[in-house]
């Protein structure tokens, strides 16, 4: 058991000091379909549940932009206002389904703040992966050898549980918020 302990405390660690790519660190200049998958590929990560997994491909952008949860690329390049939106659509796929993704993010990423709202996008985000990061360094250390089995595996059914309880919640308050327009 100690080796998924020091395997958990490593990635406790490594979720630690993650830090989602703000604003300002996106590119200055604007990029092609082939080097914005590259770019996200990069920062996307950590958030795939295996290493084949792929959280944005092009036929996913060309449906967002489809869909209108995306704005059109000028002149086949995405901006930094592109970049903001898929790294929040694509981490959020994973628990809202794509319309209540558009129902979300219509108002949220207006054009005028859409730097602000990203930057508390990414607070969030990673004031979140904090906090689970705590909770499994807290397991680890309370709980022998002999326990952390069992302890793990309550902390995944608590995690899950509280999951399904935000997701559920989260799909109610955008019903209600789509309802009201």
């Amino acid at each position: 058991m100690n080796d998924i302990k020091n395997e958990l405390s490593k990635w406790t660690q490594d979720i630690s000091l993650h830090k989602t790519i703000q604003w300002n660190s996106f590119p200055d200049i604007d990029l092609y379909m082939d080097q914005v998958i590259t770019y996200m590929e990069k920062h996307l990560d950590m958030f795939k549940s295996s290493k084949k997994e792929k959280l944005l491909t092009s036929s996913m952008i060309n449906n967002y932009v489809k869909d209108s949860i995306l704005d059109r690329p000028v002149g086949k390049k995405y901006n930094r206002n592109h970049l903001a939106k898929l790294i929040t659509i694509s981490t959020i796929k994973q628990i809202l389904s794509i319309s209540e993704i558009k129902v979300l993010l219509e108002d949220f990423f207006s054009e005028e703040d859409i730097e602000l709202q990203y930057d508390k996008y990414c607070n969030l985000q990673d004031d979140a992966l904090n906090h689970v990061a705590d909770a499994i360094e807290r397991a680890i250390e309370v709980f022998n050898d002999e326990e952390i089995d069992g302890a793990l595996r309550a902390l995944v059914l608590q995690l899950v549980v509280e999951a399904n309880a935000r997701r559920i919640a989260a799909i109610e308050i955008l019903s209600l918020l789509s309802n009201k327009k």
